[in-house]
């Protein structure tokens, strides 16, 4: 049998499509005809994308973005639940940017509202403005090799951070710049960015577990489930069960 696709849930505001999104695991889509500016949420299974000869992964809790008509193709390696918003214009993201965080919080809150039996189109509109030009991104590619190698060592040691001075002295900079480069580099500085490695830790395992059956944020790295709550609250603006309920909706 042919893999399928779905529409599962979703919701129209200003010409903008908000909808739960499944397919079954070996699906294929490209976008060379599509005429909307793309951005996906993973909650379930893993995607393989393929452009310009290159590969990459796509695994639960991560978002991409994609231009009108952005040549790729994507696979389902395992039965996909995720969410798409389709923005009916060019809002200058790509599949090469990182989306700011403040983009990725906007997307669990939209997962949240499309959930929802009586949405308010005022809320959607405000959080899609977060897509919009009018929001620069911060495009990582276009930082420098040494602040793209701190990324990669903060988020390969999360578990056992090196202090501030020893990462600098690994990239060979001072710390100093390092921190202020990083910020300008990814709209966060290290530390935010470390929290959010380990919260989005937490996520994915929000997504296939019961919240109350085990200890998740033990194993995220956090002090209790109190301050795992609150930093949910804080960073994705929903709390560890909203978050759990739309990874598995509808």
């Amino acid at each position: 049998m042919e893999p399928r696709s779905e529409v599962l849930a979703g919701l129209e505001v200003q010409g903008s499509k908000i909808a739960y999104f499944a397919c079954g695991r070996g699906l294929e889509m490209t976008r060379e005809a599509c005429p909307n500016t793309q951005i996906w949420l993973v909650f379930q299974g893993k995607w393989t994308e393929t452009q310009a000869r290159k590969s990459r992964l796509l695994a639960v809790a991560e978002a991409v973005a994609y231009a009108p008509k952005e040549p790729c193709r994507r696979t389902a390696e395992e039965p996909i639940l995720a969410l798409s918003v389709q923005i009916p214009r060019n809002v200058g993201l790509h599949s090469r940017q990182s989306l700011k965080w403040e983009q990725i919080r906007a997307l669990w809150q939209l997962a949240h509202h499309v959930g929802e039996s009586h949405s308010d189109p005022f809320i959607i509109e405000e959080l899609l403005l977060n897509f919009e030009p009018s929001q620069p991104n911060r495009l990582s590619d276009r930082a420098p090799t040494w602040a793209l190698r701190a990324r990669d060592i903060v988020h390969d040691e999360v578990d056992n951070l090196p202090c501030l001075s020893s990462l600098a002295g690994r990239v060979g900079i001072s710390p100093n710049h390092l921190c202020a480069q990083f910020r300008r580099s990814f709209g966060q500085t290290l530390s935010q960015y470390a929290r959010r490695l380990r919260l989005n830790r937490a996520i994915v395992e929000l997504g296939g577990s019961k919240v109350d059956d085990i200890p998740i944020w033990a194993e995220a790295g956090f002090f209790d489930a109190s301050h795992f709550w609150q930093s949910c609250r804080k960073e994705i603006g929903l709390t560890p069960r909203e978050i759990h309920l739309a990874m598995q909706r509808p």
